[in-house]
């Protein structure tokens, strides 16, 4: 209308349409880049000729419904800038319906624009029966596919596929105890097994550097006479090398009578099948010998090729980089913590039930922090607490490296997990051994249904994961306003991909939280090897029960608002790219102080940056804050203080995060 009135020409309205079309042929040549802005209008001079109740002819929108869509900046000043100039006749438009009869209050609780719903309801002053939508998501389908059944009998399979081609092999002796050629271990015709353990134990009691050995032992009888060997080796547990010991025995008793002593000594045990071996506080315990076939870590996994009919589609290339096995096994060899140690758990070696054992440990372990804490600030300190709780730290300590025996340690000291920081690190170790886990299990199932029903590993991967993944394309508004967001902190970064994932568990946890005022659009750096984990079960949070003391910002998921920040966290993936999840995240109770008291409950803690984004939109139910890096005006005394350069969200319960779009980039 206002075109018309001006007298607008033809000519301009072609320039117009021919600066789009070349605006959107850049986007489809250059992949991902952000749309050129239009030119601005000139309104100087020109309010009081303006016609606040004009209509859009099309949709019957009026001002009101543009200033929620596409507008959703949530501008709440501006709708109580409008009110101050033209006061009922911009009122009455709040509760005026387009051409569906939707009004203005309406569309934006449709749109779940809580600030400007709320704006609206009370400029227009008058009940409605439009409600806030919430959160809009749909929650994929569950897998059809038996994971951890595929993956047992991979590992079944692969052992009897080895004792059928070489049923000797694994009665090779160690190559140190110099019988490896010459001699073969004994099997026990009792227990139908070979006479060979591999124990561990964990006591940080034991010496400066704490006690945590493995104890390795074999019966073994050389094939040229009648001479059995006990070969003993022991030693930290990631040392290579440790110290050894052959004793000779000229009968079979007296070598089988040395070897179940030994193991009795060591166990507190009678000699039994190890499926019947029961673990003994303060004794060593059974550990799954690398020798034989039992875990997917024994298992020969190769990489997997993508089909030709694949190789364009970019879900199939990003699943293929993530499940890179040469990749998972390195990571796993070296894990580097929070506290600058680097710890080695073999890929596929621990278990989903060793993962749960250790997880409860540290549950105990964070009540003793919490309590010795209590007794300590006790006027007078309660002493007999304090020495029966440090006692319990110390069992407890050995408990969990016993059940988890990293390596890492060979030649420094464990650590007794007694303060909120060893707590944060060892539920780091568990949640990375948790990551491998899954990783191991999934590609382990996929090979399995490789080779014995023909399926394509990657497709089986993509479908086992419980999370639909789909490009999106560089023209939706989400991907615009997703590179609009990068290039505020980064306008350099090279984004080759963007992803849209919906993760099945994550989607039920966030079910509860739909409804939440303040769901924030967010961003999350990665490794790749820690991102089949993530689409399996969503990003993990330290426990709720973890102590929030003691650490630089406390537990839980860490956040960013600026592509920057959270930049440094990705890692290269086996073909170079780097990817960050942009999550949606439910913030709820939010605390904005700079010293946190432990009564303070919240569900979200935000750390001030030096410089955060200038402004937010709301898109598809959730604000991003994609504007402009600028300057944080500090006040008061908290204007000397030493500041982050970048916002940080430290989020405390993972069912508040919901991962929505994966970023792959390069530098």
């Amino acid at each position: 209308e206002e075109d018309e009135e001006n007298g607008s020409s033809e000519e301009e309205e072609e320039e117009e349409e021919a600066s789009n079309q070349s605006d959107n042929e850049n986007i489809a040549s250059n992949g991902l880049s952000v749309s050129k802005p239009g030119k601005p209008i000139d309104l100087k001079g020109k309010i009081a000729a303006l016609d606040i109740t004009a209509k859009d002819r099309a949709s019957g929108r009026n001002v009101a419904h543009f200033l929620v869509d596409p507008c959703g900046w949530q501008n709440v000043e501006l709708v109580e800038a409008l009110v101050r100039v033209y006061k009922n006749k911009f009122t009455q438009l709040l509760t005026m319906g387009d051409s569906n009869g939707e009004t203005p209050i309406g569309l934006a609780a449709r749109m779940n624009q809580h600030k400007m719903y709320q704006a609206m309801i009370k400029t227009a002053n008058r009940p409605t029966s439009d409600q806030i939508s919430g959160l809009k998501f749909e929650i994929p389908a569950c897998t059809t596919h038996d994971v951890k059944s595929d993956s047992d009998n991979l590992v079944k399979e692969f052992a009897e596929t080895l004792k059928e081609k070489d049923e000797k092999k694994s009665q090779i002796p160690h190559k140190k105890s110099g019988y490896d050629k010459t001699g073969e271990i004994m099997e026990c015709t009792d227990t139908n097994q070979l006479f060979q353990v591999l124990l561990n134990k964990t006591d940080l009691r034991g010496g400066l550097y704490g006690f945590h050995n493995y104890y390795k032992m074999e019966l073994i009888k050389r094939k040229d006479a009648d001479l059995f060997i006990l070969f003993t080796n022991w030693g930290r547990i990631g040392d290579q090398y440790g110290e050894f010991q052959c004793t000779p025995f000229t009968n079979i008793d007296a070598g089988v009578k040395e070897f179940k002593s030994v193991f009795k000594q060591k166990t507190g045990q009678e000699w039994c099948p190890s499926a019947d071996f029961v673990e003994k506080q303060g004794k060593y315990r059974l550990t799954k010998t690398e020798d034989n076939v039992q875990t997917v870590a024994d298992v020969e996994i190769e990489n997997f090729k993508l089909e030709k009919k694949d190789e364009n589609l970019l879900e199939m290339k990003f699943i293929s980089d993530i499940s890179n096995v040469k990749h998972l096994r390195r990571y796993a060899h070296c894990v580097r913590l929070s506290n600058n140690s680097n710890v080695s758990c073999p890929f596929g070696r621990v278990g989903k039930e060793e993962i749960l054992k250790a997880r409860e440990i540290l549950h105990r372990l964070a009540k003793n922090i919490e309590g010795m804490e209590k007794a300590r600030n006790k006027n007078p300190p309660i002493m007999d607490d304090v020495f029966r709780l440090t006692d319990e730290q110390y069992t407890l300590t050995s408990s969990f490296y016993t059940t988890i025996p990293v390596g890492g340690y060979a030649h420094s000291s464990i650590r007794v997990i007694n303060s909120a920081r060893e707590l944060q690190a060892a539920y780091e170790i568990l949640n990375t051994i948790g990551d491998i886990e899954i990783a191991g299990r999934l590609v382990s199932a996929a090979t399995y249904a490789m080779k014995k029903r023909n399926e394509d590993p990657l497709r089986y991967i993509l479908s086992s994961v419980d999370c639909s993944i789909q490009m999106q394309s560089p023209q939706e508004e989400l991907s615009q306003r997703v590179m609009q967001w990068i290039a505020a902190s980064n306008p350099s970064v090279d984004v080759r991909a963007l992803f849209s994932i919906s993760s099945r568990r994550a989607s039920i946890a966030m079910e509860k939280h739909k409804d939440c005022a303040n769901i924030t659009y967010l961003l999350h750096g990665t490794k790749a090897e820690n991102l089949l984990s993530i689409l399996h079960y969503g990003l993990k949070a330290t426990p709720s029960n973890a102590l929030q003391c003691g650490q630089a910002f406390g537990s839980g998921v860490y956040f960013a608002d600026s592509f920057e920040k959270s930049e440094g966290y990705c890692g290269e993936s086996s073909q170079g790219l780097k990817y960050m999840l942009v999550c949606k995240v439910a913030l709820g109770s939010v605390l904005t102080k700079d010293e946190i008291e432990k009564k303070d409950k919240f569900d979200t803690r935000k750390v001030q940056g030096a410089k955060e984004p200038s402004g937010g939109m709301t898109i598809q139910g959730a604000e991003m804050p994609l504007g402009p890096l600028v300057d944080h005006k500090f006040t008061g005394t908290g204007a000397h203080w030493w500041r982050p350069p970048h916002n940080e969200f430290i989020v405390k319960d993972e069912s508040r995060i919901l991962p929505h779009i994966i970023i792959a980039f390069k530098n």
